[in-house]
């Protein structure tokens, strides 16, 4: 046997490993990369916003999430044509029953890059409700937020050491034995 015989007989098995882990990685990371692009997605962006902010979004009787809330409509060629487009029936509701609707008509000619659309709680009710409420929204996306941070900060390191150890696989691999 020779020696490229001999590499190719001990690290065929090593070399499949490390080009099957690699390859692991990169979908990983293609997924987490495509679901990022889909979350920024493009269209027409529109934010909706109250006072106070943690009022629940409500967009054709479906829960949307809780303001301020960003969003994007996909707009046709006949709303760009006409310079406007309607947005989904869509209103604010806040913990202690208040509700605002949102305005619909958006005037794309004058607002290229997109809208914040504001609604202010009515007067009346338990505000003080609404306001601790809004508090406990914030802190829920701060929470979340973190959570988030956390992740991809243990995926990087994830991925590091899995380079790091592909590396030395590699190394090991094309190492004259003597």
């Amino acid at each position: 046997m020779h020696f490229i015989d001999l590499l190719t007989f001990n690290s065929g098995v090593e070399l499949t490993y490390v080009i099957h882990q690699y390859k692991i990685m990169k979908l990983i990371f293609l997924i987490l990369t495509s679901s990022l692009l889909v979350g920024c997605g493009g269209g027409y962006k529109v934010t909706y916003n109250t006072v106070p902010q943690g009022a629940s979004l409500i967009c054709n009787n479906q829960h949307r999430g809780y303001t301020p809330y960003k969003g994007n409509y996909d707009l046709d060629s006949e709303a760009k044509d006409q310079g406007y487009f309607r947005t989904a029936p869509c209103y604010a509701q806040w913990s202690s029953g208040a509700r605002k609707d949102f305005m619909q008509l958006i005037d794309i000619g004058s607002l290229p890059d997109g809208i914040i659309l504001s609604a202010s709680r009515p007067d009346g009710g338990d505000y003080s409700q609404d306001a601790n409420f809004a508090l406990d929204v914030q802190r829920m996306k701060q929470q979340k937020q973190a959570q988030e941070t956390q992740a991809w900060n243990s995926l990087n390191q994830s991925i590091q050491l899995q380079n790091m150890q592909n590396q030395i696989r590699l190394n090991n691999l094309y190492r004259p034995y003597y």
